[in-house]
């Protein structure tokens, strides 16, 4: 089995061959910390020290983030997937809720706009 993707997203479990839905949930604790520190978790300059950081689960915690996201990256970044956040608990994650994000998503919002331009 070969494996594709970049490697400083994949989860501990692709760097062995399996792959389940818990992996986007450890790519989207990665994504998050890039949004928020600008870098990534777990870097290196040879893949094989990188992948090493990524089996640890050891990363550096971003300053000036609150704890609710501090969680949530932990929580995402977890080296079992089955201790691993589901989608559903992240949705429901207690910084998601202090987010305040919106219950649609982008599409629906176009169809409404586009259905409302229509009518007009």
């Amino acid at each position: 089995m070969s494996i594709a993707g970049t490697p400083q997203y994949m989860a501990p479990e692709v760097l062995t061959g399996q792959y389940g839905k818990e992996c986007d949930l450890w790519s989207l604790g990665v994504c998050m910390y890039y949004i928020l520190t600008g870098k990534l978790p777990f870097r290196s300059k040879t893949p094989f020290r990188m992948f090493s950081k990524i089996n640890s689960g050891l990363f550096e915690l971003p300053k000036n983030i609150s704890l609710e996201c501090m969680d949530f990256l932990f929580e995402s970044l977890k080296v079992d997937p089955q201790e691993r956040i589901t989608a559903e608990d992240a949705l429901n994650h207690k910084w998601f809720k202090k987010q305040k994000l919106p219950l649609r998503s982008p599409a629906s919002r176009a169809t409404t706009s586009a259905n409302a331009y229509l009518e007009s």
